[in-house]
């Protein structure tokens, strides 16, 4: 009695940690983002000097890669870095002079490899959300440049490189000195018309799942007068 005992528990203790090991392969294969690493964008103000846009990534991007739906709070105090994307604005300009300079989203997911050959399809923009913290002066409490927002209720503008961008912040600066920024994006429990994001559809099959989304960060010098006197949207 007691030899069949032990092996039962033996034998349960196997069928347990096989299923924790199932659960936490299933959760970490369902939750991945991919981000594009070393290299910075120069870009000419208008003015006497120039500002440059640099990044710690294998490009000026991030993308979403069969992620699942969570809430704000939680995206934008997530630990993960590949949750997020850092770059930074470094300018130079004669004292007394001023640039106003405006952050831009590019949606480039039809440029992903995986998109153009069918492997996954686009998440509808009306899913993803975005926001941006000032890095410049890190503080206790976040301090917000941009609270989430849809990407889809981003204003367009046109992007530095003339195709369809999305304003996502604008500011005006002076003198020498360097912005840093950290963007999140993620998908939201709700899309812009306050529908639940299912993660199942009608007939239990992951309905995000082979799904992505891909945006490219870049940096613009634009009319002065078009900048408030201080910093914001």
């Amino acid at each position: 009695m007691r030899k069949g005992s032990s092996k039962n528990v033996v034998l349960w203790t196997v069928a347990i940690i096989v299923v924790i090991i199932s659960i936490v392969g299933f959760s970490f294969a369902f939750f991945t983002y991919s981000r594009l690493s070393t290299t910075s964008t120069s870009l000419k103000g208008s003015l006497a000097g120039d500002f440059k846009m640099g990044f710690i990534e294998d490009n000026n991007g991030i993308s979403l890669n069969n992620a699942v739906p969570i809430s704000d709070e939680n995206a934008i105090n997530t630990k993960d870095e590949k949750a997020y994307f850092d770059f930074y604005v470094t300018y130079s300009f004669p004292e007394g002079s001023a640039l106003a300079y405006e952050i831009d989203l590019e949606n480039v997911t039809s440029n992903l490899e995986e998109v153009k050959s069918g492997k996954l399809s686009t998440i509808l923009p009306s899913r993803i959300k975005v926001a941006l913290e000032n890095r410049t002066k890190p503080l206790p409490e976040k301090p917000m440049l941009v609270n989430p927002i849809f990407f889809s209720m981003l204003q367009e503008t046109p992007a530095s490189n003339s195709h369809a961008g999305y304003k996502l912040y604008n500011t005006r600066v002076r003198g020498t000195s360097t912005d840093y920024y950290r963007l999140y994006m993620w998908i939201g429990e709700k899309d812009d018309k306050g529908e639940t994001v299912p993660i199942m559809d009608e007939e239990g099959v992951t309905s995000i799942k082979n799904q992505a989304f891909s945006v490219k960060v870049s940096v613009q010098g634009i009319g002065d007068a078009d900048i408030p006197d201080e910093r914001g949207d």
